[in-house]
């Protein structure tokens, strides 16, 4: 006679059975996991592109010695990344007035002196001299988004004047009282621009009915006879005019630079030519790069700033950043994350 197995063990599972039923639970589990791993990819996914997008800039930077930054539009959840590239420089060793990439350029009554500001330079002391060089076929110079012109000059008589043009878009000049002088020409063929510009600028008679928009300095800031280097730069949210490195004017604006028409040209043949000595002419472009668009409707936060810049040397520009920046994004059921740049250019 077959003994009967205890009633606890004929209630229990079979072999087939308990791997069966492991199976069915592997498979609920495992598409529970996969679910949360879904709605968790999307927002991590994000933060890294932002990261990325910021990490890339401050690389940029580094490796082009040049500032790069990254623009944010908040509502519209998109990056706009940028960096700045030199596109043209003149060092005026010889009379043959040849540039980097090509640009040459043809002067009237122009001659090459031994004491520049570093080496030789050029003058323009005879009356009705210039120089001029064809940038406007040369794609690089696109000063739409941003420039860069730095300039040594030297006024021996202080009578001032037109130092240089690019394209009539963008300018310097010299007063007779020593006053330093930069302009542009901003494009408002976007009107809602126009509130980008203080309304002093656009009722003062000396801005050209808006036409063009001026930094300059107090009257002395130039001595006659005395080498100084000028940087005139426009990043689309402020033109500043420094001289020999120190800040001297501001002016907020964010409207893009009008199209170049025509070539750069040092002084002028008319009574407003600079009639002085330049040296080392240097001339750089913001470039834009592809924007870059959050996923699944993410936007920025307010407290994210509008552009974060990096200096050549990779970390936030002092100019524009007094201390480390918060890019915070938001997603759409109402998270948040936090990227931290820190002063040196780690973004975290």
């Amino acid at each position: 006679m077959t003994p009967r197995l205890p009633r606890t063990a004929q209630a229990g599972l079979t072999l087939i059975e308990l791997m069966l039923t492991m199976m069915i639970l592997s498979i609920v589990l495992g598409l529970g996991v996969g679910a949360l791993s879904g709605l968790e990819v999307p927002s991590g996914q994000t933060v890294g592109l932002v990261r990325s997008a910021l990490r890339a800039a401050a690389t940029q930077a580094v490796s082009h010695e040049a500032t790069c930054s990254v623009a944010f539009h908040r509502e519209q959840g998109i990056m706009y990344p940028a960096e700045l590239r030199v596109v043209g420089t003149w060092h005026f060793e010889d009379s043959s007035l040849v540039g980097a990439f090509g640009l040459n350029g043809l002067g009237t009554g122009v001659r090459v002196i031994d004491e520049g500001f570093i080496g030789k330079a050029l003058s323009f002391a005879q009356s009705g001299s210039q120089a001029l060089f064809a940038i406007e076929q040369d794609p690089a110079f696109d000063l739409s988004e941003g420039f860069v012109v730095e300039i040594a000059v030297k006024d021996p008589e202080g009578k001032g004047g037109r130092v240089l043009h690019i394209g009539h878009m963008v300018g310097i000049d010299l007063t007779p009282e020593g006053a330093v002088r930069g302009w542009f020409a901003p494009d408002f063929s976007e009107s809602s621009l126009l509130g980008s510009v203080p309304s002093k600028v656009l009722t003062d008679s000396s801005a050209n009915r808006a036409t063009h928009l001026f930094v300059e300095t107090e009257s002395g800031a130039v001595f006659p006879d005395e080498w100084v280097r000028l940087r005139l730069e426009y990043d689309r949210s402020k033109l500043s005019l420094s001289i020999d490195g120190a800040p001297m004017s501001v002016l907020e604006c964010e409207a893009p630079v009008r199209e170049l028409v025509g070539v750069l040209g040092l002084s002028t043949t008319d009574r407003d030519g600079f009639r002085g000595e330049v040296d080392k002419l240097v001339v750089a472009a913001v470039s834009a790069l592809e924007p870059i668009q959050l996923d699944d409707g993410a936007i920025f936060q307010s407290k994210t700033p509008k552009r974060v810049v990096f200096h050549g040397g990779g970390g936030l520009d002092p100019t524009v950043h007094s201390g480390p920046v918060e890019v915070g994004v938001e997603f759409v059921d109402g998270t948040t994350k936090t990227i931290t740049v820190g002063i040196l250019g780690t973004v975290e």
